[in-house]
């Protein structure tokens, strides 16, 4: 079993809402705009070949292809693949999704990519270090990496499992375990010892009901992280 493998049923079980604007996962939608942002001012993604990490049900993927990107989208639930594709084509939108990890796919891969992005991903897997070393090998020279994940600590507990879970309902509950959330410090150390050099961390800042969201220095709770692969 590939270390990164998750249980996928809390995922899986959305995957006929996912692209519900105001379903149980509005805030993916409400993101969405700010993280493309960041990381297509950083790499401009017109023309790249990207890899798209934990897709779910294609939100990123396809705003990135949006943007003339050539992009390839891997995810564990079949469902959500599913769906992912189904919106795909009732968009003429094309993207190439997979069902597979990370690192399955690190092993017959018959290419490599510019771009890869992990979002919202490497809080609910077992071994991220796992999947940094999968991105290594599947990553071009020089090529760029984007992370986004929770902080452990106790603001990061408050807003992402107390409040935005059990006291708003703004995620499903049960979907983030707060062992599994990942310091910073210790998301650049895993990349630096990988062969990445980190060239930006930046913390997004959620306001619900407002929905309102913007790039901070503030990295208590969610933050993205720009690295490159050192050729």
């Amino acid at each position: 079993m590939d270390s990164s493998t998750i249980d996928d049923q809390p995922f899986s079980r959305l995957a006929d809402n996912w692209w519900d604007p105001n379903g149980e996962l509005k805030t993916l939608h409400v993101i969405n705009p700010t993280r493309l942002r960041y990381v297509n001012d950083a790499c401009h993604l017109a023309n790249k070949h990207v890899l798209d990490i934990g897709c779910g049900g294609g939100i990123f993927s396809e705003a990135m292809a949006n943007i003339n990107a050539y992009v390839t989208a891997i995810d564990i639930s079949e469902e959500l693949i599913k769906a992912a594709r189904e919106h795909a084509a009732t968009n003429r939108i094309d993207v190439e999704y997979l069902t597979t990890t990370v690192e399955s796919y690190s092993q017959h891969a018959d290419k490599k990519f510019d771009v890869i992005t992990c979002l919202e991903l490497l809080e609910h897997v077992s071994n991220p270090e796992s999947v940094i070393q999968a991105m290594a090998d599947l990553l071009r020279p020089s090529g760029d990496v984007f992370l986004s994940t929770i902080n452990r600590g106790i603001g990061a507990y408050i807003k992402s499992i107390l409040i935005a879970e059990h006291l708003t309902g703004l995620i499903p509950k049960n979907t983030h375990s707060y062992n599994q959330f990942i310091k910073p410090s210790e998301l650049t150390g895993i990349l630096r010892k990988n062969g990445f050099k980190v060239m930006d961390i930046t913390g997004l800042k959620y306001i619900p009901f407002l929905n309102h969201v913007s790039l901070t220095d503030d990295l208590s709770v969610n933050y993205l992280i720009h690295a490159k692969l050192q050729g």
